[in-house]
């Protein structure tokens, strides 16, 4: 008898201890003791459990759509021994004795490296649903480009800066091309010279957006966001000559655009999601005020015999076209990003992306160089002109609006807590 109550006491415990180990859903629990049930959560009213913070960094590798002058700046002569005939030559931007070093094609500079900086916090909506806030700024360095052309002591190559003459005077002529002529052979007098043409640009901007769902299923949902844009850009355009022709010649001009966008955006966001893998695709729009600004600058140094004097104006600027100018138009930004991300654990992931970005109703320093010049009224070319100023007011300031675009490819890394 006392081995059989001691059998059916093991049996009973070990029966008890395997329920204690596999508890069964919604199964009531014994009376007394332990509740072994699992009790299933009710989602729709339990606190969301993801993370709050997310810090995003990414490696910009982008181009910017291309610079180009308003008209040809710098050139040469096919025949680097062809007499020119006067400081100022007929031999112009469409002669066939001309060669053109920087005219109006385009000035690539290649990719700019960046990078960009996204803060999120989440806002939760429900257990496995949030909002977002975003706090995003971006910076592209200033990337240049620089061409110079240097002559030997007895003026090889020429050096020339083309210009189409408004006005008709005695020493130059009639209307049309002509150019200056910094180094070369005039009645086989050789002098030197140099010259240089200077661009480059930046880009940054800022974006405090509002997010959330309203399509979310199991793998995939859409989102939508509005919020504020802010984008900026400084341009800048140099072109400085130097020339031994009358003991000496300096000149300078500077063509200096700043540029802001301020307003309010709207977008849509496409999210899917499998295991370790997502993917997003993202538009959004902007509009509001497009404010840019326009800064130019010269000055010449035509009398040796005075050491570090100059006056205002070069070959580009002068009287009428010096000083600053500021315009307010309407703008439009358009964005648009695709990524895939991986996740490395709960709290870290890679991605890598491409995005595009257009901006309408701004200033770029190149294209505000005109070419168009009234010898009478540039402070370099009026010394050959005789006295009194008459005629159009040329050079002028063109304020002339363009657009920016930027693409590339993203490399991003993530940390959430």
């Amino acid at each position: 008898m006392r081995r059989i109550i001691l059998s059916l006491a093991v049996a009973f415990g070990a029966l008890a201890t395997a329920r204690a180990q596999f508890p069964v859903q919604n199964v009531p629990a014994p009376p007394i003791g332990q509740p072994y049930a699992v009790e299933i959560p009710n989602m729709e009213y339990q606190p969301y459990v993801g993370p709050l913070w997310t810090a995003n960094f990414e490696y910009l590798l982008w181009f910017l759509k291309p610079t180009k002058f308003g008209s040809p700046v710098l050139g040469t002569t096919t025949d680097p021994n062809l007499d020119l005939g006067s400081f100022v030559t007929g031999i112009g931007a469409n002669s066939s004795n001309y060669a053109s070093v920087v005219g109006t094609d385009s000035i690539d500079r290649g990719p700019y490296s960046g990078g960009r900086l996204s803060i999120t916090r989440a806002l939760p909506v429900s257990y496995d649903r949030c909002a977002h806030a975003e706090l995003i700024a971006f910076w592209l360095p200033q990337q240049d480009s620089r061409t110079m052309l240097q002559s030997t002591p007895d003026g090889n190559p020429a050096i020339l800066v083309p210009f189409r003459s408004s006005q008709d005077t005695p020493f130059i002529g009639p209307p049309g091309d002509n150019s200056a002529a910094i180094s070369g052979n005039i009645g086989g007098t050789r002098f030197s010279g140099s010259a240089r043409v200077y661009t480059s640009t930046q880009l940054w901007g800022g974006e405090l957006n509002y997010s959330g769902p309203f399509y979310h299923s199991e793998h995939f949902g859409f989102e939508g966001l509005f919020g504020f844009r802010y984008l900026g850009m400084q341009d800048l355009a140099e072109i400085s000559t130097a020339s031994s022709l009358s003991g000496g010649i300096t000149t300078y001009d500077e063509f200096r655009t700043t540029n802001h966008f301020y307003g309010g955006q709207v977008g849509l966001r496409f999210l899917c999601s499998d295991d370790r893998w997502a993917a997003m695709l993202q538009t959004k729009l902007g509009l509001g005020n497009s404010n840019s600004n326009l800064a130019i600058r010269g000055e010449n140094t035509l009398d040796p015999s005075i050491p570090a004097t100059s006056m205002p104006g070069g070959f580009f600027t002068g009287p009428t076209n010096l000083g600053n100018t500021s315009t307010n138009v309407f703008g439009v930004v358009a964005d648009l990003n695709a990524s895939i991300r991986f996740a490395l654990s709960s709290s870290m992931g890679i991605s890598v992306g491409y995005n595009f970005l257009y901006w309408s109703g701004v200033y770029r320093a190149a294209e505000q160089v005109s070419g168009t010049i009234n010898p009478t009224r540039n402070p370099v070319l009026n010394a050959l002109t005789g006295p009194g100023e008459v005629g159009p007011n040329d050079p002028r300031m063109q304020r002339d609006l363009s657009d920016i675009w930027a693409h590339g490819v993203n490399f991003g890394l993530d940390i959430r807590f």
